[in-house]
Formats: C-alpha cells, sequence, structure tokens
C-alpha cells in the first residue's frame, strides 16, 4: 500500500470517459463510490496497486522479457482467434502499450462477455488482454484474490515473477 500516496473515492470523468471504475495516476488510485459489493472494491484497488508497482519497478517486472513475450504469444493467437471468428482486427493490435483503438474494439466490438469465452484459458480475464500492462495488473489482482492455480496453468511467467514479489513481501 506504501506505493500509492493517496486514495481518491467519488465519481470522475476519467470512469466514465474509459467505462471503468478505478484508476491509478501519478501516485494516486482513483475509486468509484459505485462497487457491487466489498469484494469489486477490493479487486479494483488490488489491480491499481499492480498499477502502481509497475511505475515503481518496471525494469525488475519487464526487463527479462519474460512477461512480454507470455503476453504477445497470448495476444498473436488472440489475433488469429478474433480473425477466423471474421473481426476485423485493428493494426494497433499488435502493440503492446495501452492503445484506445484497441481497448474500444475489445470492449464496444468483440464485448468483453464474448472475449471471456474466446479467450478463455488465454487470459485470465478478456481486460488482461487489452495491455502488458493491464496483463500485469489483471495477474497481481488474481494472484491476491486467490485464483493461483488458474493462473499458473494459464500465464506461468506471469505466475513466477508475482511469486517474486510475493516472497519479497514488497
Amino acid at each position: 500500500l506504501s506505493l500509492v500516496d493517496v486514495y481518491y473515492i467519488g465519481d470522475f470523468d476519467v470512469f466514465k470517459k474509459r467505462n471503468t471504475n478505478a484508476a491509478y495516476s501519478d501516485g494516486a488510485i482513483y475509486i468509484s463510490n459505485n462497487q457491487d459489493n466489498e469484494k469489486d472494491l477490493l479487486d479494483d484497488i488490488i489491480h491499481e496497486l499492480g498499477h502502481a508497482l509497475i511505475e515503481k519497478d518496471k525494469i525488475n517486472i519487464f526487463g527479462d522479457g519474460l512477461i512480454k513475450r507470455e503476453f504477445i504469444a497470448k495476444r498473436n493467437a488472440l489475433k488469429r482467434i478474433l480473425k477466423s471468428r471474421g473481426y476485423n482486427v485493428p493494426r494497433s493490435f499488435n502493440t503492446i502499450s495501452f492503445s484506445q483503438e484497441v481497448d474500444d474494439f475489445l470492449y464496444k466490438e468483440v464485448g468483453y462477455k464474448k472475449l471471456a469465452t474466446i479467450s478463455d484459458g488465454l487470459f485470465i480475464n478478456p481486460y488482461a488482454s487489452t495491455s502488458l500492462e493491464e496483463y500485469f495488473s489483471s495477474g497481481i489482482e488474481n494472484y491476491f484474490l486467490g485464483k493461483l492455480p488458474l493462473l499458473k496453468s494459464i500465464s506461468p511467467a506471469l505466475f513466477t515473477k508475482l511469486e517474486l514479489y510475493d516472497e519479497m513481501e514488497y
């Protein structure tokens, strides 16, 4: 929790713009006051702590290239699946960093409900396919919420990295 300077709870414009209910920016976590339940609040906080950890320790998280290679292989597999189902996958799908075009394509055109089925066994959740950073943060969320066997089987490189952080009691 020391990775974050301040937590803000409320109704912020960024939530409407990106259709989300939590965000991390410049040492602050913004959480919507409109949560489904305590678990929803907890998974949002843990997910955003993942982004804080990336900001603090990006070189140690991604420097060896293992998580990046794992993500790219999964993203390429997802791209092939989507194309085989008739989707016009945007060119920006090849980028690993956040792209609004990719986010909109996955959320609005494919839809997370359909994407969950399509990416089952490939990504821990549909949002993890959005970018390398969302892949990591979704992994942290699921790791600390107890989905260890599933995460380990789906994303072994990510799981191994998260185990290192857990052992360090970061």
